[in-house]
Order: C-alpha cells, then sequence, then structure tokens
C-alpha cells in the first residue's frame, strides 16, 4: 500500500499529532538492504517527519516497548541488531532507537520517552512505535498463526480510524501481536482523534509493519 501523504506541507492547524511506525529492525536500511518495502515505509515515515516538523517547533515524544527483549547496553547503538555503524543520541531499547533514527535530524527535538500511551499530549507530536502480527504467513518470525491476518485486518482499520469491536488481550497475543497493551492503549484514544490516516503498510516479511497519522 504506497503513500497517499507524500512530502507535502501540512494545510491544517493541528494542536497534537500521533504518528505510528514500525518497530521492527528491518525498517533501518543497513539491517535489511534488499527490503524494498522497508526502504519505502521508511521513506513515507520521513514524509510525514518532515511534513509535520519542518516548520513547526513542537516538541517530539517517543512511546514504545521497553521488554528486556529489545534492551541493548550500547545507548543509542544498533551493535545488538548487526548494525554498529547506526548510531543515534540514546536510547537502551530497539523501539526508541529505531525512532530516534527515523527522525535523523528532527531527534534532537525529543523531550520525553515512555512505554504506554496514555493521552496524547497537547502541542507534541508523539511517535508510537509497533508492529501488527508476526505470524501472517508461514515463513514468518512466528510462522502462519490462526487469526492473525484477521488481527492484522483490525489493525489497519484501526489506524484508519475504525476501531471497530477491539479484541481482547488474549485474542491478541494468540493472534502474534507482541504488544497487544500499546494497540489497546491506541484504541482507548480512537476516538478522541479528528483525523486518522493510514498511509502506507506492508506485510511481505509476514510482519504487519505500518504508518499512520492521526491529529488531536
Amino acid at each position: 500500500m504506497p503513500s497517499n501523504f507524500g512530502g507535502q506541507d501540512r494545510v491544517e492547524d493541528v494542536n497534537a499529532t500521533l504518528i505510528i511506525m514500525p518497530g521492527s529492525p528491518a525498517l533501518v536500511p543497513e539491517l535489511a538492504p534488499a527490503d524494498a518495502a522497508g526502504a519505502r515505509l521508511l521513506a513515507s515515515l520521513r514524509a510525514v517527519f518532515d511534513a509535520e516538523l519542518a516548520n513547526d517547533d513542537r516538541p517530539i515524544e517517543l512511546v514504545g516497548s521497553r521488554d528486556e527483549a529489545w534492551f541493548t547496553k550500547h545507548a543509542g547503538n544498533l551493535r545488538a541488531w548487526g548494525a554498529p555503524s547506526v548510531q543515534v543520541s540514546d536510547g537502551h531499547y530497539l523501539p526508541e532507537i529505531l525512532q530516534r533514527v527515523a527522525l535523523g535530524g528532527f531527534e534532537s527535538r525529543v523531550t520525553h520517552v515512555r512505554d504506554r500511551l496514555g493521552s496524547v499530549n497537547d502541542n507534541t507530536v508523539t511517535v508510537l512505535a509497533l508492529d501488527g502480527p508476526t505470524g501472517l504467513t508461514t515463513r514468518a518470525p512466528s510462522a502462519l498463526v490462526p487469526g492473525a491476518s484477521d488481527i492484522d485486518a483490525w489493525c489497519r482499520s484501526l489506524l484508519s480510524g475504525k476501531p471497530g469491536e477491539v479484541p481482547s488481550t488474549s485474542t491478541l497475543i494468540d493472534a502474534s501481536l507482541r504488544e497487544p497493551q500499546l494497540w489497546l492503549d491506541l484504541s482507548a484514544v480512537a476516538t478522541e482523534a479528528s483525523t486518522a490516516q493510514l498511509l502506507d503498510s506492508d506485510d511481505t516479511h509476514g510482519v504487519g509493519r505500518y504508518v499512520a497519522r492521526w491529529t488531536f
């Protein structure tokens, strides 16, 4: 699904923006140089950042998992995942490092990092890192998991502003969603968003990856 956002300028007066991005390391070219879909997702994401931040002084808040599985002792570095040349200013957990990599020159505007979404704070750009199901095909990280495609469809619908019936935590876990609480946090603020756009998505590696933009 190609981005429909492009590099266009922001045209509306937005108080708060939530940007949802992939949380898997394949987003980084140094880790997956042959991943054309990952390169496209990163380009889509950076187009959103440019449109939101280039002519704006709002601070940036980062939200992502702090599960020990994503911890590295190398601050701001992807050495633990095979790319020691990738260095940003901070971060001991993979989602935060990926967010800072994607932000590029805007990274210096990060003021707060947390592991739960809660509310989307006024006058900020909040960046949420998370992936969809990891069991969408037989070659996926979780192999083929029953129910994964249904939850992928729910994730896409939610990101488009149509949450529908919210699955239970156990249903999300059984369908290979690794960060169910963050998805539930996202669904809890869906009715507060004034706009919700799913800008790009991919499942070529059996993992749901999405770029979305919500405004409040």
